[in-house]
């Protein structure tokens, strides 16, 4: 089942260490319209106050976040990892840029799907 989120994906989506271990079932926990706890999407921050937002997989299930354009930067399996990735991230940012600017570091090279499930996009 295609989700019918509106959610951009980064092409060098993050990865953290479990969830790169498992890319396509955890892709696929965001997409088939289920809810997985365990699953966290890291995206570009919804208000100027925030570095980057993290919301279980679960949250993005209601009804206003399906209607909201996501800009998701990576992924992750556990609330552990989620947290560690957002950081990583942001050092990212810091290291290169000399500031926590998020979305000029990672520019705008977003897509309707992860480059990981491509092919099978279009199938659907």
């Amino acid at each position: 089942m295609k989700s019918d989120h509106n959610i951009k994906w980064y092409r060098n989506l993050y990865w953290g260490e479990k969830a790169g271990q498992q890319k396509r079932a955890v892709l696929d926990g965001f997409l088939d319209g289920a809810a997985h706890p365990r699953l966290y999407l890291i995206a570009l921050p919804s208000n100027g106050k925030n570095l980057l937002d993290i919301f279980p997989q679960p949250v993005l299930l209601q009804e206003h976040y399906r209607k909201s354009e996501l800009y998701a930067v990576g992924v992750s399996v556990g609330k552990t990892e989620a947290m560690r990735l957002a950081g990583q991230i942001v050092m990212d940012a810091y290291r290169t840029t000399g500031t926590t600017d998020i979305q000029t570091f990672l520019g705008d090279d977003y897509s309707d799907a992860p480059d990981e499930l491509q092919d099978s996009w279009r199938e659907w």
